[in-house]
């Protein structure tokens, strides 16, 4: 029998030291949607200009919902490489 086991993922208590690698930030890439929630909530800052990237659906329709242009990264494209060199 194999026992799954689950984790609850657990947000910082502070941010603050975290924002300023955002400082210089091309491009910001939301791995999960819990990142892009912490990023606008606890880091955004409208006076650096970034580019979006998601690596879902599900994370471009949140990222959409907030009104921030982003672009969808095929995660698993075997050219994946090239897609984020696309961007530049």
């Amino acid at each position: 029998m194999t026992l799954l086991k689950n984790y609850q993922r657990v947000r910082f208590s502070s941010y603050f030291d975290l924002s300023k690698d955002f400082d210089n930030a091309d491009f910001v890439i939301f791995p999960s949607r819990l990142a892009a929630e912490i990023y606008f909530q606890e880091i955004y800052n409208p006076d650096i200009n970034s580019k979006f990237v998601t690596i879902s659906s599900r994370i471009k329709d949140y990222v959409d919902s907030l009104g921030f242009e982003n672009s969808q990264l095929d995660y698993f494209a075997d050219n994946f490489e090239s897609e984020i060199l696309n961007l530049t």
